[in-house]
């Protein structure tokens, strides 16, 4: 059976998100793999300088509950050791890096495995959130009538 790895924060799970498990189950089908390395909180803390929007606890349930994934492993910063104990199949990035930028690209290929990189969902990003609801505080109620249709997209199918 193929397994997919990826490694994130997955912090404010949202439709970004999803697009990219979902991509990883299409790759390896119903009897593969999807294993997450979810960076702790502190790292999340120390790198992106703020609090996590949910706990790390939370962010682990949020995954499992998808129809997607199948394990999540928690790390700091660098998933060379889970992805060196998982031996996965594929590495899986968003196309924000490139092969040479991702941990394990090198590795992975030492028992035939590949790099698989996702387009991202354009402007679906936490950070993006973050900044809008930051934003929303000041808006109109036609800025915030347009900014309650733009996130019902982020998150809906319609």
């Amino acid at each position: 059976n193929k397994i997919a790895f990826i490694a994130g924060v997955f912090d404010g799970c949202h439709k970004g998100h999803l697009h990219i498990l979902q991509k990883m189950r299409e790759l390896v089908g119903e009897e593969g793999k999807v294993i997450i390395g979810l960076n702790f909180d502190n790292y999340v803390i120390d790198y992106k300088k703020r609090q996590p929007l949910t706990n790390w606890v939370l962010r682990k349930r949020a995954l499992l509950y998808t129809e997607f994934v199948n394990d999540v492993y928690g790390f700091y910063c660098d998933p060379i050791d889970l992805i060196m104990m998982i031996k996965p199949n594929y590495i899986i990035c968003g196309n924000d890096y490139t092969e040479d930028k991702i941990i394990g690209s090198t590795e992975i290929k030492q028992w035939g495995g590949e790099v698989i990189i996702i387009p991202r969902i354009p402007n679906v990003s936490t950070s993006n959130i973050i900044r809008d609801i930051e934003n929303s505080r000041s808006m109109t109620s036609e800025e915030k009538a347009v900014s309650d249709e733009f996130y019902k997209k982020q998150f809906t199918n319609e």
